[in-house]
């Protein structure tokens, strides 16, 4: 992993901060399966695609076993879209 300057820091600050107030989640707690679901969403069509695969894996795995709340999809879909929307502009 290359080194991290402070300028690099301050860069994934402002990030944090801007993804926070597009989501509106600041530090609130979500499902591990939001999390994840985002994480897939961000990795699909990239490099990561084995990553990608495995998430999707443990997602079909909780769906299949009825604990999956439906919310953890569309909201993690969202989180991605935010997340690329607050790095877009720096």
């Amino acid at each position: 992993m290359p080194e991290l300057t402070k300028e690099d820091i301050k860069t994934m600050q402002k990030a944090i901060e801007k993804y926070q107030s597009l989501t509106g989640w600041g530090r609130i707690e979500k499902h591990i399966l939001t999390y994840i679901s985002g994480i897939a969403d961000m990795l699909e069509g990239g490099e990561f695609q084995r990553i990608q695969e495995v998430l999707v894996d443990i997602l079909d795995y909780f769906e299949r076993d009825d604990n999956a709340p439906v919310a953890c999809f569309w909201s993690g879909g969202l989180s991605a879209e935010k997340w690329n929307e607050a790095w877009r502009d720096l």
